[in-house]
């Protein structure tokens, strides 16, 4: 997994890609999770905000069908810290 450009200007879009496997063929789903750092509260936590990841040469994806999924995050303030996962699933 990698994320482009790997410290954003503030506001600056962030590419993040994953390399997603699947035995049975392509999976039905691939999901990235993210929230900002500063949303963290360990007492009442705010979830993660859930996004599509693409394998089909759009939304940022360059090339279809290559296992290489991609989601694009908004650009942030200056100093924000984003966590993030990726989820899959094959139905």
């Amino acid at each position: 997994m990698l994320h482009q450009p790997v410290i954003p200007l503030p506001n600056q879009s962030v590419t993040i890609t994953a390399r997603v496997l699947d035995d049975a063929g392509a999976p039905q789903s691939v999901t990235l999770h993210y929230r900002l750092d500063a949303q963290v509260n360990f007492v009442n936590p705010n979830p993660y905000i859930g996004v599509p990841m693409y394998d089909d040469g759009t939304n940022g994806d360059v090339t279809a069908a290559d296992a290489l999924y991609t989601a694009v995050v908004p650009g942030q303030a200056n100093d924000q810290q984003m966590d993030f996962y990726v989820s899959s699933s094959d139905g």
